[in-house]
Parts: structure tokens; sequence; C-alpha cells
């Protein structure tokens, strides 16, 4: 399919794709109407990962990387939620609380962003901000929980050895008052290994503290803290639901999806719209194009080239009888039959317009009815149908079958049915049948045929034997592609391809794509010749009653 044709085919289906896109986005909006708002706040936090002395390498800023993902996979857990929770005096389930919250990384930061949604704008503020300080403060517990050991062994032992010095120096004192009955050399020994002992207990004392101290400085160096870079606010503008956006996205969707629908039925839809398909399946051009008229719609068909000479679809028939004289150039022909694939395409309505835009341009024409089981030609005219075919061919009385002088044309004759036989094939097939063609053919310049469809009995292929051409009429919205193929065959099979002179393509509605064009330059010639007319006649009223007041 060209692209061309997708345009024809989307201009054919645009009511259905506006009404798609109306009802989508119609939908759309009343749904997000009665949604409840929720209003949004988010606060800013900063990573900051412990560094080592030094410059900063590769793997460091990997780490961090690592770091500030890691803690926005633990932020939302469940520890810090009941934390929260606490803190904003709220009773929740901290699995319905926690989807309330979004974490996202700023990319090639260490910054997250921690947002929070509620119905209340200050409450998604106080819940982010809760959290945040609740995640924070849990890191600190954590990280100084890992030291917490190390530490404690190293005061115990502080305190123990700070409990011998003690010790020791109280032994010292008392022998330096109170020697007893220890002689001066042994108190003097006994003194003089206390303050060995007392040296080497403060030393080790003093290297303990500062043991203590330098670890102290390593935990705060190694710490990787977390702080609040911006709080939240309370933001008045609700953050769902967009209505505009969801409008916007629901309108583009229907208009895809009826857009799909249209193509889809367009797909599937096998009738025969364009000349490209009656050219594909029955092998012949198309000779004219017709627009629907507003009288088959009521199950009338009045000749549309009577009431209204000027319409488009009256100049359609011109064109359809230009281009036929023009296929017969080559051909000696008369008597033209003109049928259809199935009934109530439009072959008796094509039948009565041709004749009358024929004895217009000068032609002497005869309508025959050869459809003796379904005879609709005589109501067109409004004739009686007491005689017609089916007695000129069982009396012998031919000229008793004609109506001359019709609708107020004397070049026009029409033949009816007459009464319905018992054996129409039979009596199509006939001798006398044949007689009587020749006969009408040497009376006028053209004789046309309206005979039952193709496919539904066999009269049409009979009397396509007695014609000199074919001519096939196909509507636009009701023939398959495979049923015209098929008359094509059958054709083919009884009388031959050489006869068929080419198609109608009728009823064609507005939308029917490039072949709907054609009739647009004679719509607006004739609307603007409409309008002219009914201007003028006003404006001649007009003058008339202002002539009449200043007689008065």
């Amino acid at each position: 399919m060209e692209l061309r044709q997708y345009a024809a085919v989307l201009w054919r289906w645009l009511w259905l794709i506006v009404l798609g896109t109306v009802l989508a986005a119609a939908a759309s909006y009343f749904v997000s109407k009665s949604m409840p708002k929720l209003y949004g706040a988010s606060t800013t936090l900063l990573v900051n990962q412990a560094q080592t002395p030094g410059t900063v390498s590769y793997n460091d800023v990997l780490t961090n990387t690592q770091l500030t993902t890691t803690y926005s996979q633990m932020i939302l857990k469940r520890p810090v939620l009941q934390s929260a929770l606490a803190k904003l005096h709220m009773t929740a389930d901290p699995r319905q609380f926690q989807k309330a919250f979004k974490v996202q990384v700023a990319r090639d930061t260490m910054l997250l962003q921690l947002s929070a949604e509620s119905g209340d704008p200050q409450q998604a503020a106080d819940m982010a901000n809760a959290v945040a300080q609740a995640f924070i403060e849990q890191n600190r517990q954590i990280q100084m929980g890992q030291a917490a050991q190390s530490r404690d062994a190293l005061e115990t032992q502080i305190k123990s050895l700070e409990k011998e010095i003690n010790t020791t120096t109280d032994q010292l004192n008392q022998l330096r008052t109170s020697p007893g009955s220890l002689s001066p050399e042994a108190v003097q020994a006994q003194m003089s290994q206390l303050q060995i002992t007392l040296s080497q207990d403060q030393v080790t004392y003093s290297d303990l503290l500062k043991s203590d101290q330098e670890m102290r400085l390593a935990e705060a160096k190694s710490y990787s803290s977390v702080a609040v870079v911006e709080p939240a606010v309370a933001n008045p503008i609700p953050v769902s639901p967009k209505t505009v956006q969801n409008v916007a996205l629901a309108g583009i969707l229907g208009l895809l999806l009826a857009a799909g629908v249209a193509l889809l039925i367009e797909y599937l839809d096998d009738t025969v719209k364009t000349a490209e398909g009656v050219g594909g399946a029955l092998g012949v051009p198309v000779l004219g194009y017709v627009a629907r008229l507003k009288s088959d719609r009521k199950g009338q068909s009045a000749p549309v080239v009577a009431r209204d000479p000027r319409s488009p679809v009256s100049e359609a028939f011109r064109t359809l009888r230009t281009n036929l004289q023009f296929s017969l150039l080559d051909r000696p022909g008369r008597a033209i039959l003109v049928t259809s694939s199935s009934p109530r395409e439009g072959k008796t309505t094509t039948v009565v317009n041709l004749a009358m835009v024929m004895v217009k341009a000068g032609q002497r024409v005869i309508v025959v009815d050869t459809d003796l089981r379904r005879p609709t030609l005589h109501s067109q005219f409004d004739l009686q149908n007491e005689r017609g075919v089916t007695t000129a061919l069982l009396e012998g009385d031919f000229s008793g079958a004609l109506s001359k002088s019709v609708m107020g044309m004397e070049k026009l004759t029409v033949v009816t049915s007459g009464p319905i036989p018992p054996n129409p094939s039979e009596l199509l097939g006939s001798l006398r049948m044949a007689s009587f063609v020749e006969w009408l053919k040497g009376l006028a310049d053209m004789v046309l045929f309206d005979s039952p469809p193709v496919l539904a009995v066999t009269d049409a292929t009979i009397l396509a034997r007695l014609a000199d051409g074919v001519v096939v009429v196909v509507d636009s919205k009701r023939t398959r592609a495979a049923v015209l193929a098929q008359t094509r065959e059958v054709i083919e099979r009884t009388v031959g391809l050489g006869k068929l002179l080419g198609a109608v393509l009728n009823k064609l509605v507005p939308r029917s794509g490039g072949n709907y064009y054609y009739y647009h330059y004679y719509q607006s010639s004739y609307s603007r010749q409409k309008n002219w007319k009914n201007g003028h006649q006003k404006l001649t009223e007009s003058a008339a009653e202002g002539r009449g007041a200043d007689r008065s």
C-alpha cells in the first residue's frame, strides 16, 4: 500500500480516528479528575565516605558510587521506616508506608534524592525529613557499633592497669611511712622493686591511653557519614494526577488505536473501491464513477438526470456516456447489456440515467427490462407492466411492447419486462428473442438491456450472447474482489472477454478516496451556481417588494 493509499484510508476513516481520540481523552480527563490529589516533597542527602590519606584513586571513586547505591537501597528498609513512623507519631504498616517513597541517585554524584507523596503537602515534607533523619541516626549507630567491642576491651585494660598502679603506689607509700620490722636494706630492696613495677605500669598506661586516642581518631576518620543537603519543604502544587499529561497521552493512544483499527478494517475489507481494484479483479477499465444517490437510501431510484441535470451525479453519467462511446469506436455496437455480480448494486438506476443522458445528446435510445424475475424498470418511469418482453415473445407482436415518448422524451423508448414467466431462461435463449433484439437494434442508435445479476442466474450470460458489449456495475461498498473475479470467469467462459467493455464504480461516498475527488470540481461549481441562483432570486423578490411599496 502506497503512502497516498494510506492517506486515503485515514481520510476515509477520519471520523473514527477523531472519535477514538476524543473518547480516550475524555475518559482520561474524567478518570484523572476523580483520582485523589497527591502532593510531593523531596529531601537531598549527601553521602561522605572516609578517605585514606593520600591521593584519590579510581577505586575510591568507584567505592563512593557503590556506597551511594547501597545507601539508596538501605534508606527504605523496615528499621528506618519504623523509626520514622515513631518520630511522626503515625501508626501504619511499614510495607504500606514504604510505597509513599521513592529514592533516586543523582548520576555521577554522591547525592540521594528521597521523595515522599501524601494527600497533605506538609505531611509529605515531614515524612521525607523524618525518614532522612532516621536513616542518618541508624547509619551512625551501625558504624559506631562496629568499633565498640575493640574500644571496650581497651578501656578494660586501662582500668585494670589504673588499679595496679594505685596498688603499687599505696605499697610504696606504706613502706616509706611504716617500714615495720624490716631492716633498712630490705625496705630499700622492696621499694626499688615496686618502683620498677610502677614505672613499667605507667609506661604501659601511657601507651594504652595513646592507643585509645588513636583508635577514636581513626574511627572518626573512617566513618561514612550521611548529611542532609536540602531538607524537604511543603509544595502546594499536586504531583498526581497529571491531568494535562494524562489527557494528552490518552488522546495520542486513542488516535493510534483508532488508526490501527481503521487500517485493520481496510486490510480485512476486500470490497472493490478503486479503479485498481476493479482492474485487478475484472480486468477492464472503469468507465464511470457514480456517487451514492440520496434516493437510493430511501429505497427509490428516481432519475437524477431528469430531476437535477446540473448535479455532479448527472455529470458523472455524462462522463460514462462519453467513455462508453469511445470504447465502441472500433466495434459496431448498438446493444449494450448492463449487469452486475449481485443484486442491488444499482444497475437499473445506471441504465435509466445513462439512457436519459444519451437521449439529451440527440441519440435514439431503447431501454429494455430483461430481468424477467424481479423487474423494476417500469417503476423508474412510472409505467404499467402489463405488456413488454414476455408478451412480445409469446405473441410475436414486437411493436406492441414499446412505450414511446417516455417522460416527454420523443427519442426514448422503454420496453418493460411484461408479466413474469415461469421459464425466463428459456424465453431469453429462444430464437424469437434473438430476432427481437435485432429488430430493436434497427430502431435506435443504442439499445440498453437491464439484466439480472451474473452470479444469481444464467439469464445475464444468455443475454450477453445477443449483446454487442457488456458493462458491469460495481457497488463500491458491497462488491468483493473475489465475487468480481468470479463474474469475470463466468463471462469469459460463456461469451469471452471480448464483449466486456468496462465497469461502473457505483455508490461512491465522499470518503472513498481518490475516485471521489473527480466530483469535487463539479460539486463546487454546482454549489456556486445554486447559491448564485438563490441569491439572485432573493434580490429579485426584494426589489419587487420595494417597487410595490413605492407604488403604495
